[in-house]
This record gives C-alpha cells, structure tokens and sequence, in this order.
C-alpha cells in the first residue's frame, strides 16, 4: 500500500480515486509522497481522505494498492482462451 497526496489539490483527480475505490478498478494518477517527490502512481485506489485545514497540496490523502499488489494475489482467468482447435470450414 502506497500514500501520496494529489498535485495542486485537484477536485477532478480526487473524483476520479473516488470512482477508482467504488469500481475497483485500476487508476494512474500524479502525486506527491509525504517526502515530497512527485511521481506517478498507479493501482486501486483504496480510500480517499479530505482534509481542509491542511495546507495547500496536501489536502486529498490517498492510498492505493499497488498494482503489482493488486496483480499478486489474483489468480489468473484462463477460461477464456482459446483451445488451439480449428473451427469446422462448412463447404456448401
């Protein structure tokens, strides 16, 4: 689990952790560690926490899983692929 702060404070940015925490579905987002470096951050977004008496640039908290995490423990799907076999050629 990461946490950063959204870049300059942005509504949209945050709107957007908020849908990536209600659909879990996988965001990149920029923003800044409590150290100070901005990167980009990518994963699920798992809580969005807003705090107006902070100071500027540190008022949306979030924290993500990352998405290494977030591929770790998912097993993998594979009902979906094909078989290797060729569909049936109908000759009429």
């Amino acid at each position: 689990m990461g946490q950063f702060y959204i870049r300059y404070d942005s509504e949209a940015e945050a709107r957007r952790c908020h849908e990536s925490c209600d659909a879990r579905v996988p965001i990149s987002v920029m923003g800044q560690t409590a150290e100070g470096v901005i990167k980009v951050f990518a994963g699920v977004v798992q809580s969005v926490e807003y705090d107006p008496t902070r100071e500027s640039g540190r008022r949306f908290r979030v924290t993500m899983r990352d998405r290494a995490q977030a591929m770790k423990g998912r097993a993998r799907d594979r009902s979906g692929r094909l078989n290797g076999t060729a569909a049936p050629v109908l000759n009429i």
